[in-house]
């Protein structure tokens, strides 16, 4: 089978970039996939090359987002375009659902046309959270059949896995400081509440605005630091809190890397009452819990202090692992003629 992959970008090992389009192109491969499109600064633009165009199926993720980016119309045409040209040439498209809707607002009635195009021109539909499938079944039934759920797929990283006895913070935030992650709204609660609670936030903001309007309304307790971490460092702030927090707005939220990656490293997870986190709160195997409003927060660090299950945690793992997940999308394809 030969495969393109958007978006390959050419960023491969940087610090801070999510793991998963690597990942996904490295366990394709390693199925006997020939994945034909490079890494390129525009993987877009790249699609359109006369080499990638011979493809079996194309795997698409996040493509619905480019009317966010820079010359974001003009990006748009063109993804429109080329999954026009994928359905006359009559080739497989599998389009990963990873988000209810863009998180931003800039061209958002761009982003969910090209969700719409997807949902009706894919010929699979794969997502991470249960309420994806829900999503397609409430406003596109006739499309129910193409869509499957399938666990975001996840690594062992339990290695690096180090708890001390006494945590320096009750939260780590954690990841790439964005506005549609709520951030400085719970920052805001925090302050105006007067709370005790000791949270360390780090990841890099690329906002100067943004940044400065979380420094300037932060209280003491609250330490942030505009910096990506490797795995190695980001095992360290695990285990120097009692919980990962992450405060995302829930309203486009459906899957998080974020929360796999910090299961990954043994982490106690705190999230809201959507997706994936609403999907492993019901998992006995793991220590993740939901909050519908910021007052819930407080109370699940008090009331779940014990430490977690670390054989739990490995079963979980070894059972979602990338070659698991991708032996599990290559049958749905193969079964889809």
């Amino acid at each position: 089978m030969r495969a393109v992959v958007y978006p390959n970008l050419l960023t491969k090992n940087c610090i801070g970039v999510n793991p998963y389009i690597q990942d996904f192109i490295e366990n394709l491969e390693s199925q006997g996939v020939q994945v034909i499109n490079a890494p390129h600064k525009n993987p877009l633009v790249s699609l359109f090359l006369k080499q990638n165009m011979s493809m079996d199926v194309c795997f698409l993720h996040w493509i619905e987002n480019v009317p966010l980016y820079k010359y974001g119309y003009l990006q748009f045409v063109l993804a429109f375009m080329y999954i026009l040209i994928l359905k006359l040439r009559k080739k497989k498209i599998v389009w990963f659902l990873h988000n209810k809707e863009p998180h931003e607002k800039t061209s958002f009635s761009l982003g969910i046309f090209l969700m719409k195009i997807l949902v009706h021109f894919s010929n699979l539909i794969v997502t991470h959270a249960t309420d994806g499938v829900k999503l397609i079944n409430d406003y596109y039934p006739d499309c129910i059949d193409k869509v499957h759920f399938l666990d975001h797929p996840t690594k062992d990283r339990l290695s690096l896995f180090s708890k001390k006895d006494n945590p320096s913070y009750d939260l780590l935030i954690w990841g790439a400081i964005s506005k549609y992650k709520g951030i400085a709204e719970f920052v805001q609660y925090l302050t105006k509440k007067q709370s005790h609670l000791k949270v360390l936030i780090i990841g890099k903001c690329e906002s100067k605005e943004y940044y400065s309007q979380l420094l300037s309304s932060k209280s003491d307790n609250i330490q942030v630091e505009n910096r990506a971490l490797t795995f190695e460092q980001l095992a360290v702030c695990i285990s120097d809190a009692r919980f990962v927090l992450i405060p995302y707005i829930p309203k486009s939220l459906l899957s998080s890397g974020i929360l796999m990656d910090s299961l990954s490293l043994g982490a106690k997870i705190i999230g809201p009452n959507v997706g994936s986190f609403k999907d492993y709160s019901q998992n006995s195997q793991l220590e993740v819990y939901v909050f519908n409003n910021y007052d819930d927060i407080e109370d699940i660090i008090h009331r779940y202090p014990d430490s977690i299950d670390v054989s739990a945690y490995l079963q979980f793992l070894n059972e979602y692992s990338w070659p698991s997940f991708m032996k599990k999308m290559l049958c749905l394809i193969s079964e889809n003629k």
